[in-house]
């Protein structure tokens, strides 16, 4: 399997919630190169509010990390401008994250 396609599948034809969440969400955007772009931004975003920090990173990452997750909780809990700009509205796409179980409490993006 190619590095790019590591971490997307739980098991045998498995895909994860947030590669499922994701590619239902990019449905919605048109395949021209500003909404590709407006998506791009969108699902840096859901993968920095879903990422966990490695065991090795340093204090600095960690940080860095934390700060990451919580602009991105920010971002998608509020109104979506590149998801609004594209006629996609930001609602749709949180209820996805709910259903997904991908939206975070606020508390748990705290470090510990």
């Amino acid at each position: 399997m190619s590095k790019s396609k590591q971490g997307l599948r739980i098991g045998p034809g498995e895909l994860k919630p947030i590669t499922v969440c994701l590619n239902v969400i990019k449905t919605e955007f048109e395949d021209t190169g500003p909404q590709r772009l407006c998506f791009a931004i969108i699902e840096r975003a859901i993968i920095d509010l879903t990422s966990k920090p490695h065991k090795r990173w340093k204090q600095g990452r960690l940080l860095e990390h934390y700060r990451d997750k919580n602009s991105a909780y920010h971002y998608l809990n509020s109104h979506i401008p590149h998801a609004e700009n594209c006629g996609v509205c930001s609602e749709w796409i949180r209820s996805k994250l709910i259903n997904f179980k991908l939206m975070p409490k606020l508390e748990e993006l705290r470090p510990e």
